[in-house]
């Protein structure tokens, strides 16, 4: 999947339930996890805050409807490291893999205040 000049993204699983995503992060251990807020309505970042908590190592991207909303709220709570819209993913994507990562995972920013 190509989103800017020479930034290459893999996406290496697709997960529709929270046992799903966990098993598959634990497995893969890929660089980054986009968790859509949509993956658990009731409770939008409840893997969020489970993933921080049992692999704080985990590089989070969260993906909300918006940044004044609650999943937004929720997950810059539960400690994402990115809170981002679906507008905005594709370029925080391209920018991690041209190397921007280390300076995510140090600062917890949203995307839109970035």
């Amino acid at each position: 999947m190509q989103y800017s000049a020479g930034s290459i993204i893999a996406v290496v699983g697709v997960a529709h339930s929270e046992t799903d995503a966990m098993r598959m992060y634990l497995q893969l251990r890929p660089d980054v996890i986009v968790l859509d807020w949509r993956l658990s309505v009731d409770e939008p970042a409840r893997l969020i805050g489970l993933l921080t908590r049992l692999v704080p190592d985990a590089l989070v991207v969260a993906l909300v409807p918006a940044h004044d909303s609650e999943p937004a709220r929720a997950a810059h709570a539960l400690c994402a490291d990115l809170v981002v819209t679906g507008v905005e993913l594709p370029e925080v994507l391209a920018d991690m893999a041209a190397g921007a990562k280390s300076i995510a995972r140090s600062t917890k920013f949203s995307a839109a205040a970035a």
